[in-house]
């Protein structure tokens, strides 16, 4: 937002480009720009419709008679079954509807309308955890959508921070990149720097609300082939140490100056500063 350049490792894209994040961003471009062609395959896919040939069916039809809302070509398409084209129909409807919404009510009604049940079948694999992470995420988005007034705005931001990393990620050829360095913790290991900022330094955070809970996930007993309460203390314990590793490694990436951020507020819930500063203060 200050136009201070920055350097992003690892193949993740910018948050707003997130396989889980981009359809909903979609809903919103189309919303306010109908015929914005990059953001229909965003929507094509929440409606149950294979992308690549609707949007073959779509670039078809726009050849021969354009619409407003090319969205509608899918209405009249004879592939869908009746039940099909009349979603497409709502769809547009509910592009409509949104347009003059704050970004966070939109976002909000995307979800609760059709969004999280086709996230839900679209994005889950068997583990209860990513399950987990498709909510932090899309709770995630919604945190955000309350820092903007009007959906244009958040769509423009969104816009022109992929652009930044497009350009950033030219940073990366040069020898000695100048710019802020983002990268996870896990990819810091084994480097260090003058100055370390460590960001969300907060309970279920770090420590991740995942190492905190009473019982251990699903998957992780499977794992581990492990069952009754004694096994749940010992895999909870595991989990919390290995989250204390992951904390150490982060402030000991500093050579010379290390900052710590504990927010107050995660996922708009009041939450505490990370018992791994505590204890290392009382120490």
């Amino acid at each position: 937002m200050e136009d201070i350049p920055f350097i992003q490792y690892g193949e993740a894209p910018v948050f707003y480009d997130h396989a889980l994040i981009r359809p909903i961003m979609d809903h919103l471009r189309l919303a306010i720009k109908p015929r914005r062609m990059d953001a229909l395959p965003g929507v094509i896919g929440p409606l149950y419709i294979s992308r690549d040939a609707g949007m073959d069916h779509i670039m078809m039809k726009e050849q021969q008679q354009s619409k407003k809302y090319p969205l509608i070509h899918l209405y009249h398409w004879d592939r869908l079954k009746s039940f099909q084209r009349q979603q497409v129909k709502d769809r547009i409807v509910f592009l409509k509807k949104i347009k003059e919404m704050k970004p966070l009510y939109a976002i909000q009604e995307i979800r609760r309308v059709f969004y999280d049940k086709f996230a839900s079948a679209d994005f889950s694999g068997p583990a209860t955890r990513h399950k987990d992470t498709i909510r932090e995420t899309l709770d995630e988005l919604e945190s955000a959508a309350g820092k903007f007034a009007t959906v244009e705005e958040m769509v423009k931001f969104a816009d022109e921070l992929s652009m930044k990393r497009e350009k950033m990620t030219e940073l990366l050829k040069q020898e000695s990149p100048q710019g802020v360095h983002l990268m996870t913790i896990h990819r810091a290991k084994g480097l260090e720097f003058p100055c370390v900022y460590l960001l969300g330094a907060s309970e279920g955070i770090l420590p991740h609300e995942a190492a905190l809970q009473d019982f251990a996930p699903e998957d992780v007993r499977a794992a581990q082939n492990m069952k009754g309460p004694d096994k749940e203390g010992i895999l909870m314990k595991a989990a919390l140490e290995e989250e204390r590793r992951i904390a150490y490694v982060a402030v000991t990436r500093a050579k010379q100056e290390l900052y710590v951020s504990s927010p107050a507020m995660h996922h708009g819930k009041t939450v505490a500063p990370s018992r791994f500063l505590i204890e290392a203060f009382k120490s």
